[in-house]
């Protein structure tokens, strides 16, 4: 069971495991079916890891949000996954734009606001003496 290049690159420097060793590990974890289409996936197979919760996507990079997938099966469910992360990303431009946006703008007083300071400002002119 050999995880691919792609993997092994992605799960580098995580601790004192190895990217193989954590790989083998999800893999055991599932006893060595792939999730996405229910088959094996054999010693011989390439198979990916794949994060459950797309990590583009917020997903945390946990080992509970980690499994094992065929590499066909791995590029099938990201292909679909593609559109979704786009989308994400324009969310969350569209949003810090928005953020940015009312964090920098100058309020303007509504009614009641204005309608309390012209009168504030009737208290402090002063009187204008009577004619007789």
């Amino acid at each position: 069971m050999a995880p691919s290049r792609r993997t092994s690159r992605a799960m580098q420097g995580e601790g004192d495991m190895t990217a193989r060793d954590e790989a083998l590990a999800i893999l055991a974890r599932q006893d060595g079916i792939c999730p996405w289409c229910g088959n094996m996936i054999s010693r011989y197979e390439r198979f990916e890891i794949d994060h459950t919760w797309a990590k583009a996507r917020g997903g945390p990079d946990t080992d509970d949000n980690k499994r094992a997938l065929h590499k066909i099966c791995h590029t099938e469910k990201t292909k679909g996954d593609v559109a979704a992360i786009a989308k994400t990303k324009r969310q969350r431009q569209k949003q810090d734009e928005h953020d940015y946006a009312m964090s920098t703008r100058t309020r303007r007083p509504n009614a009641k606001e204005r309608a309390r300071a012209r009168m504030e400002e009737r208290r402090l002119l002063p009187l204008a003496p009577r004619q007789e």
